[in-house]
């Protein structure tokens, strides 16, 4: 129970990911608020499973590209239970197309869902948690794609990579808060947006062939480790970016 009592606030929590490190968070103490944009029904289903813990749950409509969105429900979640803790902003936009042929609305829309809604996500959060005048941990999921982009993602892949400046320059301010900034990013995870490809058995021996350990990531993986960076214990860690991989980057190949 190293979240006890402690007041966190999830993105993009209606699967995958999100949903993993909801009820990860509620399993270690905290009262979880999960943000939605698109589907009511998955986020319910989450906050049910962290009620099922025992945790208080909020389940809250914001889509993280509009600033005034994520205020509103950040301002609400701070009134609500007169604290908040912990930001983890996972909701995300993925795209793939040929640099050359990548549109203007695809652009914006991977773009200001990733890093404007990381910014946007970051600052509500920073703002309540110095108002509240208690420390606090916000942390950012970004994608082993912000090292090394792959053929197609050349907007998914710029967008992860700012997120990493935006990181360090928000930890830097905010340390003085006593606010952790920390950016994470996975390799191959076994959600919504990989798992069409992972379901061909071939695709899928391919992809673990190139992974030193052996296996695709699950999202408990990372939520596990978000878990860690959202307590106590991980206080000192601050403006850096974790990757979490299985060794993927580490090994070379691209997947």
């Amino acid at each position: 129970m190293r979240l006890a009592e402690k007041v966190a606030i999830v993105t993009g929590a209606g699967s995958g990911i999100g949903r993993a490190t909801a009820v990860k968070l509620a399993e270690e103490g905290a009262n979880v608020t999960i943000l939605y944009a698109f589907d009511e029904s998955e986020a319910q289903k989450t906050g049910q499973m962290v009620r099922t813990l025992g945790r208080e749950a909020l389940v809250l409509y914001a889509d993280v590209r509009y600033k005034d969105q994520v205020e509103k429900a950040v301002g609400f979640v701070a009134q609500q239970f007169g604290r908040l803790d912990i930001m983890v902003n996972s909701a995300g936009a993925y795209r793939c197309a040929p640099f050359l042929e990548i549109n203007e609305e695809d652009w914006n829309t991977v773009i200001d869902t990733n890093l404007k809604g990381a910014f946007n996500c970051g600052q509500a959060a920073g703002r309540a948690m110095r108002a509240l005048g208690t420390p606090g941990r916000i942390l950012i999921i970004s994608s082993t794609q912000a090292d090394r982009p792959l053929v197609g993602t050349a907007h998914y892949g710029a967008s992860k990579s700012g997120m990493l400046s935006l990181v360090k320059a928000m930890a830097i301010e905010l340390a003085k808060h006593r606010i952790g900034v920390v950016l994470v990013c996975p390799g191959v995870i076994e959600s919504a947006g990989n798992l069409p490809k992972l379901r061909d058995p071939e695709v899928r021996r391919e992809v673990e062939s190139q992974i030193p350990w052996g296996r695709v990531g699950q999202p408990r993986d990372v939520a596990n480790l978000l878990a860690f960076l959202a307590s106590d214990e991980a206080e000192y860690i601050t403006g850096v970016s974790i990757t979490i991989d299985g060794g993927l980057l580490t090994a070379g190949p691209q997947v």
